[in-house]
């Protein structure tokens, strides 16, 4: 029977089980299915699919060197299933486990039901050091059990399918369907090879300054490695650069470098836990539209305008807008500055968690459902043995953008300032930006109040 590869999230050709094992077993039919359903759901967006569409374009040409073509089909995966078995007959499929939220599980489930019903074997591999649908216990001894597992080489040659039949598109089918939302102005590019120059990078310097940075968005932007992207999208896996990053840091151990093995041990932690957070929905797929502390359902609200002036950078405080400007612009900031946005808005604007978390969702390129929805939970106060983190925009950014370089970079308008007035510059005699969208002090001291009065009250557990 013919071996169908169906590529999910996880668009490379080392470290993946399913290519090499559907290589070893038959003809190979590498396909990749553009479902509306999936895309059309609210969490993606157009910047989403560049990025897959770059990656899947790479993929096509590492696969032809190999034997075999990428196919592509646009329809909901179980439509897809029923043509493919009209042009096939009965077949194996290969895929990794995905780890989503319930519309993924719902659509996995339906696939599993499908291929039962038509007596073909759906073969599901381990992709990352997550297990789908249970926890893995405790993390650090499942994850040294893990990382003890070989890397799995890229297939000598694959014996791909010839197919013309024209359900069976190329790549250049991918061009036909267009997802909602606003394509980024200069994102990080998708594919395999990408990741591996992006890898090769930061390793070789971009991690000099990867713990003193982290915080500071101007500098972070030249020390950050830029892989979450290819890691959320599967152009490199998780195990293959662990065991890199562990090779590194040998090397810096042996001729001790001290201070750059710090940095690069602080990248490693951040790796280590990565699964930690993705595994967040196997148990909680519901995470990204019910609160774990239903005792706030009813204090945040929808406010179109204050919406509006959240996304688009226009609050009036500049620190929040340049970050806000940034990501609109890149798909990318780092995680402290994340963090702080979220809670402005969940915490001092009080607007719908929900909401806010569909936006970011569709403006990060890196997107993982289990990383980001337990995050925006968590900076929203929504974890009831947590405090709830509210930031001091002002205090942030004279803390992580002292100078105003990252506030200049993006909020142009204010280029002109000095460092001593770019923070607040409603202070100054005349204001030369938009005004502030709230009385800070005023909002921010209400906002604590009420949202720490809630947590006075008895726990209630979330309905599910």
């Amino acid at each position: 029977m013919v071996q169908v590869v169906w590529f999910k999230k996880d668009f490379r050709t080392l470290d993946h089980a399913p290519l090499h094992a559907a290589s070893l077993a038959g003809d190979v039919l590498p396909l990749y299915v553009v479902e509306p359903s999936i895309w059309n759901f609210g969490d993606l967006s157009v910047r989403h699919y560049q990025f897959v569409k770059e990656s899947l374009t790479d993929l096509n040409v590492r696969l032809k060197k190999l034997g075999a073509s990428l196919y592509v089909m646009v329809s909901d995966m179980v439509e897809a299933l029923d043509r493919l078995y009209e042009i096939l007959g009965p077949f194996v499929m290969h895929s990794h486990m995905e780890h989503g939220l319930t519309h993924t599980y719902e659509r996995d489930r339906a696939v599993k039901a499908w291929m039962d019903a038509h007596e073909c074997v759906w073969r599901e591999y381990q992709g990352d050091a997550v297990l789908r649908g249970k926890y893995v216990g405790h993390r650090p001894t499942y994850m040294k059990t893990y990382l003890k597992s070989p890397v799995i080489p890229v297939p000598k040659s694959i014996q791909g399918v010839k197919r013309s039949d024209k359900t069976l598109g190329n790549v250049d089918l991918l061009d036909t369907f267009t997802p909602p939302g606003s394509p980024a102005d200069a994102p990080v590019r998708g594919g395999e090879s990408e990741a591996i120059k992006h890898a090769n990078a930061f390793f070789q310097s971009r991690f000099k300054a990867y713990q003193i940075s982290i915080s500071k968005p101007a500098k972070s932007i030249h020390s950050s490695s830029y892989l979450s992207a290819y890691l959320t999208w599967g152009n490199i896996s998780i195990k293959s650069l662990h065991k890199a990053t562990e090779n590194h840091l040998k090397t810096l151990k042996e001729t001790q470098q001290t201070f750059y093995k710090k940095q690069l041990s602080a990248f490693h932690t951040r790796l280590f836990w990565r699964s930690h957070f993705v595994e967040k929905v196997e148990m909680k797929p519901w995470i990204d539209h019910i609160s774990k502390d239903p005792r706030y359902d009813d204090v945040r609200h929808r406010d179109s305008d204050a919406f509006k002036k959240f996304t688009t950078g226009h609050t009036g405080f500049p620190f929040v807008d340049a970050c806000i400007r940034f990501l609109n612009r890149t798909s990318w900031l780092n995680f402290r500055q994340r963090a702080m946005l979220t809670s402005f808005a969940c915490n001092t604007l009080l607007l719908d968690w929900k909401d806010v978390g569909r936006f970011l969702a569709t403006q990060w390129i890196d997107y993982e459902p289990g990383i980001h929805w337990s995050q925006i939970q968590m900076q929203a106060g929504l974890i009831p043995p947590r405090h709830i983190p509210i930031y001091d925009v002002i205090k942030q950014s004279k803390e992580t953008d002292p100078d105003g370089a990252f506030i200049r970079m993006n909020v142009p308008e204010l280029a002109h300032l000095n460092a001593d007035d770019i923070h607040e510059p409603w202070t100054l005699d005349s204001n030369p930006y938009i005004a502030p969208m709230v009385d800070y002090a005023t909002v921010l001291k209400a906002s604590k109040e009420t949202l720490y009065q809630i947590k006075k009250e008895p726990k209630r557990k979330p309905y599910v």
